[in-house]
């Protein structure tokens, strides 16, 4: 199997460890962009590539040029305007991203984000720096605890079931609208 792999803006080290990298290099036959002039490299390359690993553009016309291709994986997770999603589905390649990577650590943010909102962390820490901050009831009056509250989320990948580990401890209710899922099954836990 070709694989063209050129993981900008990530590097190889934050994507695999050393025994990994070993086996990724040696098990296939990977074509490793260096610096190169990377249009050039590109379309000396996509016409014998059936996997891309890549956060680079892949238009029509590049895509054109890879007759054989049947994978991106995008290592950013985040899937940019940059590919033709179209023309990829039209032609069957198949535009994948390690999300479960990112999951723990979006998961992270997510419930600092959820935690700052209901206790209105950055909205005190703002009046804080004003010198209008409030103390006391008059201070919490908006303040919701994520303690046994409801939490709903829309999908249940991923990011979604990371984000159920962290809040246990918050021992929320969970409902999660799942795509293809009866709504009897969206509750996750109690």
């Amino acid at each position: 199997m070709r694989i063209l792999y050129d993981p900008s803006p990530r590097a190889t080290e934050d994507m695999f460890s050393a025994s990994a990298k070993e086996k990724f290099f040696s098990t296939y036959d990977v074509i490793a962009w260096n610096g190169e002039d990377r249009d050039d490299f590109y379309r000396r390359h996509l016409p014998d590539t059936e996997v891309l690993i890549s956060q680079q553009p892949m238009e029509r016309d590049r895509l054109d040029l890879a007759s054989k291709l049947r994978a991106i994986v995008n290592v950013e997770t985040n899937f940019l305007p940059n590919i033709d999603y179209e023309a990829c589905f039209q032609r069957g390649v198949h535009v994948i991203a390690p999300s479960s990577v990112f999951a723990a650590p979006v998961a992270e943010m997510a419930v600092g984000m959820a935690l700052s909102l209901a206790r209105g962390i950055h909205s005190s820490h703002g009046d804080f720096l004003k010198g209008e901050e409030l103390y006391g009831l008059d201070g919490n009056h908006m303040a919701e605890l994520l303690a046994g509250s409801d939490v709903g989320f829309v999908g249940f990948g991923d990011l979604g079931r990371a984000t159920h580990k962290f809040l246990a401890g918050f021992n929320p209710t969970v409902r999660a609208s799942i795509p293809g899922c009866p709504r009897a099954c969206w509750r996750v836990s109690a």
